[in-house]
């Protein structure tokens, strides 16, 4: 299994002093694939927000290899980790003679320390990219990256334009690609992801309820919105 393959690269090797090593993420086109992390040190939303955000900056996203301190709220808001990001392989728009040509996934590695011990860090990321070359799991995710959208027409379902699922069990989120090429709009995904935000505060009682719900229905001129929570 691919994640597997991944997991076993992201764990450093016993030879490395890496004893304050907290995390280990590997990110697709800003999409955590894996994440290695000791058993006593889980790692919130809200901190993997601020991680794909802070790679997600100009002055970050692409380099090569990136050492800066980080506060990771959820896990010490008055304290500061220290974070090692390296690009394996960054997405470049293809140049003009080649319009059109096909898009390069990017592929980032992240290792968070409690530690300020930068060589050995830099140690531990080169042993997982060598691991990560080495068993062609760096194709394999590339590919991976490449046939992994869908669309709702893949899904055939009438009257269908967009959709959030996410599973408890595996902790994971999937959706569509959202369809621009035909007619759709970056303000219109906005107002959907807005009636998304409703019915979600809705169905969790975020919004004044005395109590959670199991369906909430939400209908606008254009669009209608449902939120189901299935299972127990």
């Amino acid at each position: 299994m691919l994640r597997t393959r991944v997991a076993e690269a992201l764990v450093p090797p016993s030879k490395l002093k890496t004893k304050d090593a907290l995390y280990a993420l590997l990110v697709v086109d800003d999409k955590v694939v894996t994440v290695a992390r000791p058993r006593k040190h889980s790692i919130h939303p809200a901190d993997l927000h601020v991680l794909l955000a802070t790679i997600a900056a100009p002055s970050i996203k692409g380099t090569s290899a990136s050492w800066l301190p980080i506060c990771l709220p959820k896990f010490n808001a008055s304290g500061f980790l220290h974070a090692y990001v390296s690009f394996i392989r960054s997405e470049e728009d293809p140049p003009e003679e080649q319009a059109g040509a096909e898009r390069k996934p990017s592929i980032a590695l992240i290792l968070i320390s409690a530690s300020g011990d930068f060589d050995n860090v830099r140690a531990w990321s080169g042993y997982t990219i060598d691991q990560l070359e080495s068993s062609s799991t760096i194709d394999a995710l590339l590919e991976a990256a490449r046939t992994a959208e869908y669309t709702v027409d893949d899904l055939q379902v009438p009257g269908l334009r967009h959709f959030i699922y996410k599973s408890r069990s595996n902790v994971q989120v999937t959706m569509p690609h959202y369809d621009f090429e035909n007619g759709g709009s970056e303000s219109e995904l906005q107002r959907i992801f807005s009636l998304y935000r409703t019915a979600f505060d809705a169905i969790h009682a975020k919004g004044g309820q005395e109590c959670t719900l199991r369906l909430q229905y939400v209908k606008t001129q254009s669009v209608c919105v449902m939120a189901w929570v299935r299972g127990s």
